[in-house]
């Protein structure tokens, strides 16, 4: 059985911003979002790089095995998503932290059970929907 493991950021956008239809590339960041990188800057839950990771929407995270598209929520609406099936926990792990970095919100489908579990003990702010 596979399943989902999304992990719930304090700075995520509802579910509806998440899933809002993306219109020409490159899109400006909204000004409610902007707020809140700002804000998270000035009482240091951000360092400056981190939040131009989360404005920029051609930001990459070159991993050994992976690069992860941060810049995608600043164009699309929603982060990018990872396709867990045929992935170490190890390589989930390190692509789901390079998006927590920046405050983006992580979703990882297709997982086997045992995957899931590793990633539960992980990250303490998850929530696993068995599929």
């Amino acid at each position: 059985m596979r399943s989902t493991v999304q992990f719930i950021s304090p700075l995520a956008a509802s579910p509806l911003e998440l899933m809002s239809p993306s219109p020409a590339l490159p899109r400006p960041v909204p000004a409610r979002s902007l707020r809140e990188i700002l804000t998270a800057v000035a009482s240091g839950r951000l360092d400056i790089d981190q939040a131009v990771a989360r404005i920029d929407p051609a930001a990459t995270a070159a991993l050994d095995h992976a690069n992860v598209d941060l810049g995608r929520r600043a164009r699309c609406r929603f982060g990018e998503v990872i396709y867990g099936e045929g992935k170490s926990p190890s390589l989930m792990i390190s692509i789901a932290q390079a998006q927590l970095a920046i405050d983006q919100p992580v979703l990882i489908t297709r997982l086997d059970p045992s995957v899931a579990d590793a990633l539960l003990r992980e990250f303490a702010h998850t929530r696993h929907d068995h599929v």
